[in-house]
């Protein structure tokens, strides 16, 4: 069909002399009724992050500090509702009561009753945000002005308890 774009390929010669010449005889050519039109490459730009994360030559130690260095500086990178696989397993086993390892060691899949857990944790958490007046898609707005009066501080019942926490922010000058 004449009218059907062909598509695109991309040749890669292990010398440049060879690339020149291919360039030089195809150009314009006609193949099967189409004229080929070349157009010489650019090299793959390659993000800082991407770069950092696929050296060889790092270590995976390396390779993970880089990457978290190079995010650093963005003044959004997390999910302020993000909840790690072992503190689901922690919350679920307490909330339940029941042992850490009965929760990761039931039957059918420990992925699928972790995510179950996950969700019906960061809905219950969205739900006593956002009934206290914290809009939570502000977090997604990188340009949003922040405050420099509030904090939110996630615990979700952990180890320690509210005490350990509310003694811990209070050394930092946190009421």
């Amino acid at each position: 069909n004449a009218e059907y774009m062909g598509g695109f390929a991309f040749v890669t010669f292990m010398f440049p002399a060879a690339a020149q010449r291919a360039f030089e005889a195809l150009d314009g050519s006609v193949f099967q009724g189409r004229m080929l039109h070349l157009l010489p490459g650019k090299p793959r730009r390659v993000s800082p992050t991407e770069a950092a994360l696929s050296s060889e030559a790092s270590s995976y130690k390396q390779r993970k500090a880089a990457a978290l260095r190079l995010l650093a500086g963005n003044r959004f990178n997390w999910n302020s509702l993000f909840l790690g696989a072992d503190a689901v397993a922690e919350l679920m086993a307490t909330r339940y009561d029941v042992s850490k390892s009965e929760v990761l060691d039931g039957s059918g899949s420990i992925g699928v009753r972790l995510a179950l857990g996950e969700s019906q944790l960061v809905k219950e958490t969205r739900d006593w945000l956002e009934s206290r007046g914290v809009v939570l898609d502000s977090f997604g707005n990188a340009a949003a002005p922040r405050s420099r009066r509030v904090v939110v501080v996630k615990n979700l019942g952990g180890p320690g308890g509210e005490a350990e926490l509310r003694g811990l922010l209070r050394e930092r000058g946190v009421e």
